[in-house]
């Protein structure tokens, strides 16, 4: 499958070649295409007669260096013969339906230079494919990439494919498709203001708006712009210009912004401008938008500030911090201000930052100024150990910046001793100045890690074994070695060893023992085994000790028989068996006809013992009877024992009737063999010896120590514990009869102790214990001075807040009254405020107001200000009266008989109470 038809243009065609290429086109395109018809010999050439060939493009439309790709689809193909399918890419020059023939001119081509010729050499899009017999359908794709040439440019109509169809050199039909291939292109504005960025109100805005590099054919490219006010989402105006082809920059339009004056529309076309506003004091947006065939493909926005200049106002804000007790993580911000102007409203933004630096509390509050000076304070709550800090600005109206401040503190936990480690974490009070301590606050004076009575710091033994007995330094017996011969002073008999000598187990050398008491030690002691008494020489041998004296072949030192007989053979110890009796019965081994008797026992001439007997008959023999008069009858142990012959806990009562067995030593036991210890008097399953409460009433259960409840008071507050109801409690803390501090007690049952509730008898849900506080609301009514001030009809303004508005008052004397109650029943304090008075109030549901006077050439507003609070939040309102109509003379108050209010928005009616405080 070939793409790509490749020819060398080396030169330029003469103009000959060029009127014989143009009229062989024409010829061309006026003969008839070579389809398929009823003359055609269908079925010896085997076709169907029915091929088509359709081709779809994979998009309507391409961005610059991207891949386009076409597929090609065939149908009713003979089985029996193959086809071959031609595809090129061209320009269009019009808006009608493309064929083959129309691209033999207008096929698209790669141009690529040609350094050697210095030419360039084309390559054309487009392909062959072939496809086999053996189908009746096929289907395939093909991708290209043009690059940019101008000339291809040229026309609006875009692109299109075109396939063809062919068989044994019959054109069977052909199909295309187009699109468009371009730049989506840019829009961008350009600020041509005398200021640029933020404007002072009264200032005008100039911008450009321009639309570069696209190019498009196939639909036109549409720029919009628009102005948005950011404060308020609202549009202020919007237009659009749509273009062709731009492969430069093109201006749209110029608009110009009037921050005060009305403009009106100028015309449309590529430079044609246009006169927006007015927009008044705030934030806005100039959007530009680019789209392509509905869809937006850029984008660009400038934002700028109307500002309001020229406030006159002297106003100060001052800030302080102050912090709680140590440990209470409590801090309070007090800001003060002061040369306020009467009738001004003042807004504080604030924010509190932890030691991080990160921001974790933020608010704003504002007030309508009935004095020269006003005060506010912040409180903190639940703050960790670390440094704060309060940032405040302080604004005139809402949005002039009048003063800022910051004011920091440190939240310090309480750390009595100075350690370091705050009190509630410190194991070790009162530590000394200066002395390093570990995380739990105790320097090693303070700590005995092996419990022998001398601190770490002191202590040259570290690890003494628990109970036993050390010197100043923290050391016992079995911890010194003070001949440093291996063996500790506990265990060393010989205390005094020579440094190097080689000791025993016992810390003994050879030159510290006498092993026969000679007077010679080991270590020189030639004669080790010398006989007690006997004179030695230097050597530690005495004289029997190199004799033989009765000639048995043992020398004497080694001979423990001395006198053997002659005619007697001697053993390696020098004894015959005459001289030997080795079960040391009496009876030498000659004559003994029992040689292994035992020890101590009783033989007769023979050398026999009396093993054989048992005296008392209790099947024990004599030599084995540790209860030789043991009863007849009774039953003994191995020992020959009865139970009436023990007293196996020692404490004089056999166990026959002992009662108690394994009594103490030394303890005094009763007739039953029991001593006190033994016993349980209280029946409470405690022994005496064990039972801490004694004396416990029956029937009550006890723990480990014998003791009942009843008996007990854990938290030692003069409550036993089974009346207690808080068994915790701290000590020296005052509590009920139910054993409760206000630490411990919640009388509301709200989840917050009474010590910590700002409202122990109201159940809450707020952390302080107290429920939410609901707003006192405020109605505004009218009435004429004549009729006093009375409520009739509707209200002016129900529940009144913030900046409410304007209402218009007909020419005469009025009472502005305010009616305010409190959903809580909390006392309301209520103060309203006009030019001619201010009247104050306090009572669950209160009443106040003040007098105004309209004029008929009154065309000011008159401020009205309204302050309350509930003695947990403070509340204030705003709002004017203005000139209204004159109402039915019969009817004597409220606001009712007045045409409404005419609300504004809390900016125009601030700009309206502060008409005064403001300058050209």
């Amino acid at each position: 499958m070939s793409y790509l038809f490749q020819q060398k243009d080396s030169s330029q065609p003469t103009a000959l070649v060029l009127i014989i290429l143009m009229l062989f086109s024409s010829i061309a395109a006026s003969m008839p295409q070579a389809l398929p018809d009823a003359e055609e010999s269908l079925s010896t050439s085997g076709r169907t007669g029915n091929e088509t060939i359709n081709v779809t493009i994979g998009s309507d439309s391409y961005e610059w260096n991207t891949s386009a790709n076409a597929s090609i689809t065939l149908s009713g193909l003979s089985s029996t013969v193959s086809y071959d399918i031609e595809w090129k890419v061209c320009y269009r020059s019009n808006s009608g339906v493309m064929y083959f023939s129309d691209c033999n001119y207008r096929q698209l081509r790669e141009e690529t230079w040609n350094q050697v010729n210095q030419s360039y050499d084309y390559t054309y899009i487009g392909g062959n494919i072939t496809v086999p017999s053996g189908v009746s359908s096929h289907s395939t794709s093909v991708q290209f990439e043009p690059s940019y040439n101008t000339s291809y440019y040229s026309s609006r109509y875009g692109f299109y494919i075109v396939a063809e169809l062919r068989t044994s050199g019959y054109d069977l039909d052909d199909a295309s498709d187009s699109f468009t291939y371009g730049h989506y292109g840019s829009v961008y504005i350009n600020d041509y203001s005398q200021h640029s960025g933020d404007v002072v109100l009264g200032d005008t805005k100039t911008f450009e708006i321009e639309s570069c590099g696209f190019r498009y054919y196939s639909a036109m490219h549409t720029t919009t712009w628009e102005l948005v006010n950011d404060d308020t989402g609202a549009q202020v105006n919007s237009s659009s210009h749509d273009n062709w082809t731009a492969n430069n920059c093109r201006t749209n339009s110029w608009v110009n912004i009037f921050t005060q004056a009305n403009g009106s529309n100028g015309t449309n076309g590529s430079s044609g401008t246009w006169d927006w506003g007015p927009t008044g004091a705030g934030n806005f947006t100039l959007w530009a938008n680019l789209s392509h065939a509905g869809v937006q493909t850029d984008s660009e926005n400038q934002s700028f500030r109307v500002m309001i200049l020229g406030i006159d106002d002297n106003s100060t804000m001052n800030m302080t911090t102050e912090i709680g007790s140590p440990g209470d993580g409590l801090a309070w911000a007090n800001l003060s201000f002061a040369e306020q102007d009467v009738d001004e409203w003042y807004t504080v933004a604030w924010n509190l930052t932890d030691p991080n630096g990160q921001e974790i509390d933020s608010d704003d509050f504002g007030w309508m100024a009935i004095s020269n000076s006003y005060s506010r304070e912040l409180p903190f709550t639940n703050l960790d150990e670390g440094t704060y800090c309060v940032d405040a600005t302080l604004y005139v109206g809402t949005d002039y910046v009048q003063a800022t401040n910051q004011s920091c503190f440190t939240i310090e936990l309480p750390d009595i001793d100075g350690d370091g480690v705050p009190d509630l974490d410190d194991w070790c009070a009162n530590t000394a100045a200066g002395e390093t301590v570990d995380v739990n606050g105790c320097a090693e004076s303070q700590k005995d890690d092996d419990s022998d009575g001398v601190m770490n710091d002191v202590d040259l033994c570290p690890d003494t074994v628990q109970g036993s007995t050390v010197d100043a330094v923290g050391c016992s017996d079995n911890q010194l070695d003070d001949d440093g011969d291996g063996i500790s002073n506990l265990e060393d008999l010989c205390p005094g060893t020579l440094a190097g000598e080689t000791v025993d187990a016992d810390g003994c050398s050879g030159s510290q023992l006498d092993d026969d008491s000679d007077g010679v030690s080991n270590d020189v002691d030639l004669c080790p085994g010398t006989v007690t008494g006997a004179t030695v020489d230097s050597d530690g041998c005495s004289q029997q000790q190199l004799l033989d004296s009765d000639n048995d072949g043992v020398d004497n030192q080694d001979d423990l028989c001395a006198n053997t007989p002659g005619n007697e053979v001697a053993d390696s110890n020098g004894c015959s068996p005459s001289q030997l009796d080795s079960d040391d019965d009496g009876v030498n081994d000659a004559d003994d006809q029992c040689p292994e008797t035992p020890t101590g026992a009783t033989v007769d001439s023979d050398g026999c013992p009396s093993s054989v007997l048992d005296s008392d008959g209790d099947g024990i023999t004599d030599i084995d009877d540790m209860c030789p008069n043991t009863v007849q009858g009774a039953i003994v142990d191995t020992d020959g024992c009865a139970e009436d012959q023990l007293d196996d806990d020692e404490d004089g009562v056999m166990n026959n009737v002992d009662l108690c067995s394994g009594t103490d030593v030394d303890d005094s036991v009763d007739a039953d063999g029991c001593s006190a210890q033994q016993l349980d008097p209280d029946g409470d399953g405690v022994l005496d010896s064990l039972d801490l409460c004694t004396g416990t009433p029956a029937g009550e259960s006890v723990d480990a120590d014998g003791c009942a409840s009843s008996q007990l008071d854990t938290d030692n507050d003069g409550i036993s514990n089974n009346l207690d109801s808080c068994p915790a409690t701290v000590s020296g803390e005052v509590i009920d009869t139910d054993g409760c501090s206000d630490n411990q007690r919640d009388s509301d049952s709200d989840g917050v102790v009474d010590s910590a509730d700002a409202c122990p008898n109201k159940a809450g849900t707020q952390t302080d214990g107290c429920p939410v506080n609901q707003a006192p609301t405020c109605d505004i009514y009218f009435s004429i001075k004549s009729k006093g001030m009375i409520i009739a009809g509707e209200a002016a303004i129900s529940s009144v807040s913030g900046t409410a508005g304007i209402v218009p008052i007909p020419v005469g004397e009025y009472y502005i009254v305010a009616v305010c109650s409190d959903p809580d029943g909390d006392s309301v304090n209520v103060t309203i405020t006009t030019p001619l008075g201010v009247h104050s109030e306090s009572a669950t549901s209160v009443k106040v107001g003040a007098l105004v006077k309209v004029s008929e050439d009154m065309t000011d507003t008159i401020p009205i200000q309204l302050v309350w609070d509930d003695g947990k939040d403070n509340f204030q309102a705003s709002f004017a009266v203005e000139l209204g109509a004159t109402p039915d003379p019969s009817n004597a108050g409220s606001g009712s008989f007045v045409p409404g209010f005419s609300f504004l928005t809390a900016i125009c009616a601030l700009s309206a109470m502060a008409f005064f405080r403001r300058k050209d």
